[in-house]
C-alpha cells in the first residue's frame, strides 16, 4: 500500500483509506447480494411456470373420471323402441297369474274357511233347494283365488249313504275367476239344485227325483272340502 502524503498526519490518510475501502468492500458485497437474489430469482420462473402450465395436465383426467359415472347412468335408463323404461326383473305379467299383486300371493289352503249352507233347513219333494257357498280369507294378508265354476263344486249325499248330485256332473263351468281377498274377507255363491240325482255326463233321462229322507251337502274348493251339513226334504 502506498503511503499517504498531505499535511496532515499519515495516521489520518490511512484511516480516510481504509474506511474508503471498507466502504467499497460492503457496496460490492451489496452488488453481488443482489445480483445472486436477482438470478435466484430467474432460475425459479421456469419451476413456477412448469408447476402453472402442469397443473391443468392432471386436470384433464379428473375431468374424464367424473364423466365416467354419467355414463353408468344409461343401463338404469336404457328404454325400449316406445321410450318407455323396461320392466324391472321379476316383474308380473298384466296377463299372467294376478297372484304375484298381492302380498300373500295364492291363497294357501290353510288361510281359506269353506262352509256352506241349504237356504233353509227343510224342503218338500220336488222342491228346488238353494245352497249359499262361503269362501273366507282367515288368513292375516291379502291373498288371490280362483273362484271359478270348474272349482267351487256342491255335492249332496243321502244319510243313508252314497252321493246323489253334484253340480259337476251338469254344470261344470268354465274359464276361471281369481279375486283377491282381504284379511276376513268373504265370497259368497248360490247354486240351486233341482232335488234330482245326477251323473258324469248329466243325461236328462237319468235324472230322478230324490225320496224324501236327511241329506248333506258339502261344498269343494280345488281340492279343499268343507264340513258336510244336513237337510231335510218331506
Amino acid at each position: 500500500m502506498w503511503e499517504p502524503e498531505g499535511p496532515l498526519p499519515q495516521q489520518i490518510y490511512r484511516r480516510r483509506r481504509f474506511a474508503a475501502v471498507g466502504v467499497a468492500l460492503v457496496v460490492l458485497i451489496v452488488v453481488v447480494v443482489l445480483i445472486a437474489v436477482s438470478c435466484g430469482g430467474n432460475s425459479d420462473e421456469p419451476t413456477a411456470a412448469a408447476a402453472v402450465s402442469s397443473s391443468p395436465e392432471p386436470a384433464a383426467p379428473a375431468a374424464s373420471s367424473t364423466a365416467a359415472p354419467t355414463g353408468t347412468a344409461t343401463p338404469s335408463g336404457t328404454a325400449g323402441p316406445s321410450g318407455e323404461a323396461p320392466q324391472p326383473a321379476g316383474a308380473a305379467d298384466p296377463d299372467g297369474p294376478q297372484q304375484e299383486t298381492v302380498p300373500g300371493g295364492q291363497c294357501a289352503d290353510s288361510s281359506i274357511g269353506l262352509t256352506v249352507a241349504p237356504e233353509k233347513p227343510n224342503y218338500a219333494v220336488g222342491e228346488s233347494v238353494t245352497f249359499i257357498s262361503t269362501i273366507t280369507n282367515i288368513g292375516s294378508v291379502p291373498c288371490v283365488r280362483d273362484l271359478s265354476g270348474p272349482m267351487i263344486v256342491n255335492t249332496v249325499e243321502s244319510v243313508d249313504g252314497g252321493e246323489v248330485w253334484s253340480n259337476a256332473d251338469c254344470f261344470p263351468g268354465t274359464g276361471s275367476d281369481i279375486r283377491t281377498l282381504e284379511p276376513g274377507q268373504q265370497a259368497q255363491f248360490k247354486m240351486v239344485w233341482a232335488g234330482t240325482t245326477s251323473s258324469q255326463g248329466c243325461t236328462p233321462a237319468d235324472r230322478k227325483q230324490v225320496p224324501p229322507g236327511v241329506y248333506a251337502v258339502t261344498t269343494h274348493l280345488g281340492s279343499m272340502s268343507g264340513k258336510p251339513v244336513p237337510f231335510n226334504i218331506h
